[in-house]
């Protein structure tokens, strides 16, 4: 039974119910795509704003020690463990878990 529930939901967007909405002594019914649709629009705004904010970072390679700034969809679609992220260098073509430039400029200082 819970099978077919969750399949038919799958299946019929239209089937998912509306809100109902008290504001003060008035009671409207608010559709469901009239909430899906701007906490998605919002979702999406922040996820490029995201992007683009983590791209303008410089990031270091590993293997070559060489700069780059990636692209602000590979920046934001890349695996991550803090600060570091998984890239392909543009110059030597290796992938490794790139870090921001400014900490190896820190650490080189030490």
């Amino acid at each position: 039974m819970r099978k077919m529930l969750c399949l038919a939901v799958l299946l019929c967007p239209m089937m998912l119910c509306s809100c109902e909405v008290h504001f003060g002594s008035a009671h409207h019914i608010v559709p469901w795509w009239m909430i899906a649709i701007p906490v998605a629009v919002f979702v999406i705004a922040v996820w490029l704003i995201a992007g683009i904010c983590i791209a303008k970072k410089t990031y270091a390679c590993p293997s070559c020690g060489k700069s780059f700034q990636p692209k602000w969809w590979k920046a934001m679609l890349s695996i991550h463990v803090n600060e570091d992220r998984l890239f392909r260098c543009p110059h030597c073509g290796k992938k490794g878990m790139c870090s921001p430039a400014h900490d190896i400029d820190q650490e080189q200082e030490k």
